[in-house]
């Protein structure tokens, strides 16, 4: 990324399926704005929209927006998932499921394209933290 001021973005959506493409096409078209190499933005993307995916299938009757916040910085992209569901005890380390399973590879493909994962279960809120090295 050619700049070295910090570019930041921070978003809200509602907890539906059908706004996670569109907060990934936000998302990348910030990272590209930013200067952020393509296998980085790419990456960045698809685990956004596991993050998405997961906050929203888990919400349970849930209606709260989720919260995105994006800093692209030289160096590095660091991406703040918030939502509002009950959470989870977050796997250590998360793993793949066998193929006879139709889903739960979410939490492995994050951590297999970000470089630090952190995820913070709150009583009211729950903040899953990306960050990708560049």
């Amino acid at each position: 990324m050619p700049e070295s001021r910090p570019h930041r973005l921070s978003f809200t959506t509602t907890c539906s399926l059908d706004q996670v493409r569109p907060a990934a096409r936000r998302l990348s078209e910030f990272l590209r704005t930013a200067g952020c190499p393509g296998e980085a933005m790419a990456e960045c993307e698809m685990a956004l929209v596991e993050a998405c995916n997961n906050a929203v299938i888990h919400a349970v009757g849930q209606t709260a927006p989720v919260r995105i916040e994006i800093v692209a910085e030289p160096g590095a992209v660091t991406m703040e998932i918030t939502d509002h569901t009950p959470g989870f005890p977050w796997p250590q380390p998360p793993t793949l499921p066998g193929p006879e399973v139709e889903n739960g590879r979410g939490l492995f493909l994050i951590t297999a394209v970000m470089d630090e994962v952190e995820y913070i279960r709150g009583s009211r809120q729950n903040t899953l933290r990306l960050r990708k090295l560049l």
